[in-house]
């Protein structure tokens, strides 16, 4: 049915604000996390940076359950504000995510050091260099977490500032 749209431009002033501030937090990070293999490349060979680039994959891959679980996590605080209260309540959420980011790349590392070829023939020559990134995950994934508790807590603007210092 034809209907007459009522727009309220005072709500577009904190909408944007808070857009342009995720936007710009989610470019940085994302920036940031494919400026690596460049200035890798810069300083190493073509094969230092394709096998770094690889490494990053994998870690990536094991973060993704992590990311998903942070965006229910991150939807659940914003309904309830209660909840990020307590300080064994967010070390425990903490230690949960450095566990499961060590637990999720020590397979990775375990599946090929069993077998090399499991995931291909590149992912196999990048496989001795896996195992001294064994924390990488965890700090990556600890750090995004801490990006999205700042988003559920509306502090935006601060995200943005601290993952463009983190680049």
């Amino acid at each position: 049915p034809p209907q007459r749209l009522q727009v309220n431009f005072s709500l577009y002033g904190r909408w944007a604000g808070e857009s342009l501030a995720a936007m710009s937090a989610d470019m940085v990070f994302y920036v940031q996390s494919e400026l690596d293999k460049v200035v890798i490349l810069t300083m190493a060979s073509p094969q230092a940076a394709g096998l770094y680039a690889i490494a990053m994959r994998l870690i990536d891959l094991t973060a993704t359950p992590i990311r998903s679980f942070n965006q229910i996590l991150m939807q659940k605080i914003m309904r309830e504000r209660a909840m990020i209260t307590g300080f064994w309540r967010l070390a425990g959420i903490e230690l949960a995510i450095a566990a499961v980011s060590l637990a999720g790349f020590g397979a990775i590392i375990g599946l090929l050091w069993v077998h090399p070829h499991a995931m291909g023939r590149n992912v196999a020559m990048a496989a001795p260099v896996l195992a001294v990134m064994l924390c990488v995950p965890v700090f990556r994934n600890l750090v995004e977490y801490q990006a999205d508790m700042l988003y559920a807590r509306q502090r935006t603007g601060l995200r943005a500032m601290l993952l463009a210092a983190l680049a």
